[in-house]
C-alpha cells in the first residue's frame, strides 16, 4: 500500500463522531505510506 500513496494527497472531511473515533487509524496508515493528509472539520 505505501508504494501506491507515496507523496499523494488526502483530504478527510470528518463529520460525526463514530467517523472522527474510527479515522484516527486511518490517518495514522496514511501518513505510515509517506502520504500528505488533511483533515477537515
Amino acid at each position: 500500500m505505501s508504494k501506491l500513496l507515496k507523496d499523494k494527497h488526502i483530504v478527510l472531511d470528518i463529520t460525526g463522531n463514530i467517523v472522527a473515533y474510527r479515522s484516527a487509524e486511518l490517518i495514522r496508515r496514511f501518513a505510515e505510506s509517506h502520504a500528505y493528509v488533511r483533515v477537515l472539520p
